[in-house]
């Protein structure tokens, strides 16, 4: 495919997913149809058809757009922080943080079992990119002498990934989540003590 089809397939992609998230927004997962997106989006039904086969392609890849946007502002937080414990504190608060905005939650509120059949195909394939965002801080931390140098850096960072979801989304009952000082305790004496 040539440049110029690339850029108008990214384009045309880029208007079907801005259209499907208003809808979504709008009308929840479950009542948006794929004509309405379609419509929306200034295409045919077929048009659509050609780039998302069916509704959970489309509502995954929504998801996942926002998902990346997410992280790309996380990254701008939690990049500044100077040790594993604080971009892990940081990833957390900053991710509570953006609960009432994201729409990923605003569904989990209105659509729960919409969202939680989607979530578990959704995090089975996002898991390897969602633990791969924590590799370069584990490994930067390797390098500050924070962690130990023969941790096995995919595993950690899987871990670390699975912490920041749980701590960000379970209220705790040990301490308090909104609670900064509580939070480098908690992952300083449980998560990152490990990883040493």
């Amino acid at each position: 495919m040539s440049t110029p089809a690339l850029a108008a397939r990214s384009e045309a992609e880029a208007r079907i997913l801005d259209a499907a998230e208003a809808c979504i927004r709008r009308y929840g997962i479950r009542r948006t149809s794929m004509q309405e997106v379609a419509r929306a989006a200034g295409f045919s039904r077929a048009w659509l058809y050609r780039h998302f086969p069916d509704k959970e392609s489309l509502v995954s890849a929504v998801l996942l757009r926002t998902d990346e946007a997410f992280w790309r502002a996380a990254r701008q937080q939690i990049d500044p922080r100077p040790t594993l414990v604080d971009q892990i504190v940081e990833a957390v608060r900053f991710a509570r943080a953006q609960a009432p905005s994201d729409l990923f939650l605003g569904l989990m509120e209105t659509e729960p079992d919409t969202v939680t059949a989607m979530l578990a195909t959704g995090l089975r394939l996002q898991l390897p990119a969602m633990s791969r965002f924590w590799r370069p801080y584990v490994e930067a931390a390797q390098s500050r002498g924070e962690v130990r140098a023969d941790l096995d850096v995919a595993m950690a960072s899987e871990w670390i990934f699975r912490m920041v979801l749980s701590v960000a989304t379970v209220p705790g009952e040990s301490f308090d989540a909104d609670d900064s000082a509580a939070l480098h305790g908690f992952f300083a004496a449980h998560l990152v003590r490990g990883l040493a």
